[in-house]
């Protein structure tokens, strides 16, 4: 079978997730018709849930997994190249607050246009906007994302604190409608399937392409603010086989209850689920995510405690796993950590430092982790740059292992939400935090083609050496990739 009609196959079938990528927030920041529909005024700063943190998007305040009903707006009305009518997963283009009849001042011409004469039904037909409000317009037209910054209409600076007028504002089908009236919420599906060319430093060359994972989470709020959540991972680790990942290797993502929507966008959260740290790699082979362990298959058993009022937010994480929980070190871990840091609708920039110190044991081995971040990033025009340093000691019985990572990520939007990608990366060590130096580049072409479909294509070389020392053997490796991966997500 051709890898095309592998790809065609896979696409018709099955269903991976919707992995946390963080510099969308820098990419989107300035455009408030990004989240919800344009026009929308403001509330009281205490009930007000604008952010550009991961909570913008997932359902999980730390990012991955489950879009919420603003990252499925996001999804279908703006990260595409192009919206074929035929294409359900998507629409046009919201239109320009100035032609939508719920915005300032177009609400009353609609009602004075629209509404009975009678006081009575008058009455019901205002009340009814109020309920489910009215139905915004769209447009096939490429609007782009300065038609939709803070200072178009100005209506960001007006505060409501009158709910029925705030809410007739607020259109059909908007995201603060779905949060609102959601019981069950199903998302964070697709699939990723992946063609690799590997050549390593001796010359052998491998070439794979399969069905790599897929992912499927639920979230039930049988009460207002309470959500329940469960994802469930089915991933296929290099097997030819379309259905492997299903019969051999299904695991929990994540499954946990949170709290939500509380007074200045605070939360709580109780479970199993990956912890924020600095910006999360979706790339699990990249060297962040292997010398910090937070790949895909990452699962600490946590609580949480956050807030995200605006542009600054903070979260502090106890973690509480045992021998029983699991046999990785994230799934025993003890300890805690907490992320700092704040989101800007200028230049799109972001800044967060992030801590871990966890105390686990594999295998009847004790280990002693901690971990530092800081990580920076925004956005100048079409260029999109996030840049992390991480440092990190892991301690056992019989060695203390120390390692820095240096991380940028380079993207550039050349031509609608297609992007040229530059990744570099460096540890003073080895991935395996021995003594020794990595490094890793990468380059090629990400594009969102339709809502719910992007295509990524990379050329990338890691180099891997540790040193000998004692008795204990070194290695040095050199192996280079050509990477395509198909993502299909809803």
């Amino acid at each position: 079978m051709t890898l095309q009609l592998k790809l065609f196959f896979s696409f018709l079938l099955l269903s991976s997730s919707a992995f946390a990528e963080p510099w969308l927030a820098n990419r989107y920041a300035q455009n408030c018709a990004a989240c919800h529909a344009p026009g929308r005024l403001n509330v009281a700063p205490a009930d007000r849930r604008c952010t550009l943190s991961c909570q913008g998007c997932h359902v999980n305040p730390n990012g991955g997994g489950i879009r919420n009903q603003y990252g499925a707006w996001n999804q279908k009305y703006w990260l595409y190249s192009t919206s074929p009518s035929w294409w359900r997963l998507g629409d046009g283009r919201p239109e320009i607050s100035s032609k939508q009849d719920y915005t300032k001042p177009n609400l009353q011409n609609y009602i004075d246009n629209n509404a009975p004469k009678d006081p009575e039904k008058r009455k019901e037909f205002i009340q009814k906007i109020v309920n489910e409000g009215i139905t915004y317009k769209t447009t096939r037209t490429n609007l782009q994302d300065q038609d939709f910054d803070r200072a178009k209409g100005a209506y960001y600076k007006e505060t409501e604190l009158n709910s029925a007028k705030f809410m007739a504002q607020v259109p059909k089908h908007d995201p603060l409608r779905g949060k609102r009236n959601d019981d069950v919420l199903i998302s964070g599906g697709g699939l990723r399937y992946f063609h690799i060319e590997k050549t390593d430093n001796t010359g052998v060359k491998t070439k794979k392409d399969w069905l790599m994972s897929a992912d499927l989470g639920v979230a039930l709020t049988p009460i207002k603010k309470f959500t329940l959540v469960t994802e469930a991972a089915f991933a296929n680790p290099g097997q030819t086989e379309y259905f492997q990942g299903y019969t051999q290797s299904a695991s929990v993502r994540s499954a946990y209850a949170i709290i939500d929507d509380m007074p200045y966008n605070t939360y709580i959260m109780t479970g199993l689920y990956r912890p924020m740290f600095g910006n999360y790699d979706p790339d699990h082979n990249s060297m962040l995510s292997k010398i910090t362990g937070l790949g895909y298959g990452a699962v600490y058993r946590a609580t949480t405690i956050g807030l995200a009022p605006n542009i600054p937010f903070l979260n502090v994480h106890l973690f509480q796993g045992n021998s029983s929980t699991g046999s990785t070190e994230q799934l025993n871990a003890n300890g805690y950590g907490f992320n700092l840091g704040g989101r800007w609708i200028t230049l799109g920039a972001s800044a967060t430092i992030s801590y871990f110190d966890t105390k686990s044991q594999v295998g009847g081995l004790p280990i002693n982790r901690k971990m530092t971040s800081f990580a920076i990033g925004g956005m100048a025009k079409d260029y999109i740059p996030n840049f992390d340093i991480v440092k990190i000691s892991r301690e056992t019985s019989t060695a203390k292992d120390e390692g820095m990572v240096i991380s940028l990520q380079n993207k550039y939007r050349f031509w609608r939400e297609n992007y040229l990608m530059l990744n570099y990366g460096s540890i003073n060590s080895s991935t395996g935090l021995k003594q020794g130096k990595a490094s890793e580049v990468g380059f090629g072409l990400k594009s969102f083609i339709m809502p719910g479909m992007e295509l990524e294509i990379l050329s990338i070389q890691r180099k891997d050496t540790a040193d000998t020392v004692g008795t204990v053997a070194g290695y040095e490796t050199d192996n280079r990739y050509v990477q395509g991966q198909f993502h299909f997500f809803y």
